[in-house]
């Protein structure tokens, strides 16, 4: 019989994937349907306050969580078709010589943390999210130099997400869990062996 403090816990664990790949692999990816986001006249910019409203229409009551992201240093990439948010994508650069807490959990020094990769229903099948992420990869080389290693986490449920990222060359590392209990978020990495 687990322990009481188990069974409250235990509701609110999630386990995710946790991949890795090197930045400047991912930001040399070849999209095979540019053509397709070149014809509709998608372009890629970095998400500031003033695009808040439009993160409002485009995924209502996400603007709040996108002021977190900003205020904690994340750098916000967006898809626009139009002045139209189409697909958005997060991360965390850690440039410092010291392990940070992301919202989540420690990142080690050298790393970036991809992550919120979303791609509005009628936009999927472009190669919008490769876009948003070889983005991020780059933008990681930008921060960090060269050698920048990326970091996602993803549901194990959720298998378009992780074809994508192994289609960019990520790889399974390991496993993130994630307890969220009220307002706190308590997180660990466990190693593949």
């Amino acid at each position: 019989m687990l322990p009481k403090v188990f069974k409250i816990i235990l509701p609110h664990l999630q386990k995710y994937v946790w991949y890795v790949a090197r930045a400047r692999d991912v930001a040399t990816f070849v999209f095979p349907k540019i053509h397709l986001l070149q014809e509709k006249n998608i372009e890629i910019v970095h998400i500031t306050e003033e695009l808040l409203e439009a993160i409002e229409i485009a995924r209502p009551s996400y603007s709040k969580q996108a002021v977190t992201y900003l205020a904690c240093g994340h750098i916000g990439l967006a898809a626009m078709h139009y002045g139209k948010i189409v697909g958005m994508a997060w991360m965390f650069c850690n440039n410092s010589s010291r392990r940070v807490r992301t919202i989540y959990f420690p990142l080690d020094p050298g790393r970036a943390w991809i992550h919120a990769l979303w791609v509005h229903p009628d936009y999927r099948g472009l190669g919008l999210g490769q876009t948003l992420i070889v983005w991020g990869a780059r933008t990681a080389i930008q921060v960090m130099g060269n050698e920048a290693i990326l970091e996602t986490n993803i549901l194990p449920s959720n298998a378009i997400s992780l074809r994508v990222f192994e289609k960019l060359g990520f790889t399974a590392y390991g496993h993130l869990y994630l307890i969220r209990w009220a307002k706190w978020n308590f997180a660990w990495k466990i190693h593949a062996r």
